[in-house]
């Protein structure tokens, strides 16, 4: 049996261990359910990090679990490791995404491989910047790369952290259309998870928000649908009485001042 590219979500622990106890994930919640999501984290920035923490090693227990040609195969090197989390300063672009999809995707043929890369270079809006390194080029690039990256893993959820929160208005404009072009871009569906502190980046990106528990280290207290078609505009986004009502929501349930005549909008959104 060969390694599967898309691994399967539902082996994902439900529960999440931290230092302070292990604690069942919001039984409303089920990965399983939001393929071809994007799914955005909100709340403490440390709840945050560690359910992300929680999910991204749950992959890695699976790949290292599955079997090819009857013996194990660890997928993730020491060397993959370091591509996916990090950028070499002295290797190009081009041959960082390679590698990660040669060591997480070994199962693939080398032609197969390089066409991937040549998928993902494209629509992360790198191919101008294939042949440079990571000191040759700006801050979105950086960026760019790094998502790039994670897709590149070939995971069925894509992990990114806070990718968008150190950029300014127009970078991270320019990083939300990387993300889709990359979505678009695949075969089968991708769910992508993210965490912002920014309400409105949340609302016009995300088909879920996660409203962490402020009390559980890495629990979810909420999980809220974001009824707004695609493709968004911004501009016209702010016009819509569910935008208005949702960012509302958020804002309440975020500075835990969720108002009595206010309860009707968490049945609207909620799961």
């Amino acid at each position: 049996m060969r390694i599967m590219r898309y691994h399967q979500i539902k082996e994902m622990d439900p529960y999440l261990s931290t230092i302070k106890g292990r604690y069942k994930l919001n039984p409303a919640f089920n990965l399983q359910n939001c393929q071809g999501e994007i799914v955005v984290l909100m709340g403490g920035r440390s709840s945050c990090v560690a359910w992300l923490h929680q999910v991204f090693q749950e992959q890695h227990d699976i790949q290292k679990r599955t079997y090819a040609g009857g013996r194990a195969i660890a997928a993730a090197t020491n060397e993959a490791e370091f591509y996916y989390r990090n950028l070499s300063p002295v290797h190009s672009i081009y041959h960082q995404v390679y590698q990660v999809i040669h060591y997480y995707q070994s199962y693939l043929g080398v032609n197969q491989k390089k066409t991937l890369t040549e998928q993902y270079l494209t629509a992360a809006g790198l191919q101008a910047y294939r042949d440079l390194t990571p000191l040759q080029v700006p801050g979105l690039v950086i960026q760019q790369t790094k998502l790039a990256l994670r897709f590149a893993a070939g995971h069925a959820v894509v992990l990114l952290d806070y990718l968008f929160d150190s950029l300014d208005a127009s970078e991270k404009g320019l990083l939300h259309m990387s993300l889709l072009n990359l979505m678009d871009s695949e075969e089968k569906p991708r769910t992508v998870i993210y965490a912002t502190q920014h309400l409105e980046d949340a609302v016009f990106m995300a088909d879920r928000i996660l409203i962490m528990n402020p009390v559980k280290l890495g629990a979810i207290a909420e999980n809220l649908s974001v009824w707004l078609p695609r493709p968004r505009n911004r501009q016209t986004l702010k016009n819509l009485p569910t935008y208005k009502a949702l960012l509302k929501l958020l804002h309440y349930l975020l500075t835990d001042a969720l108002a009595v005549e206010d309860q009707h909008l968490l049945k609207q959104f909620a799961n």
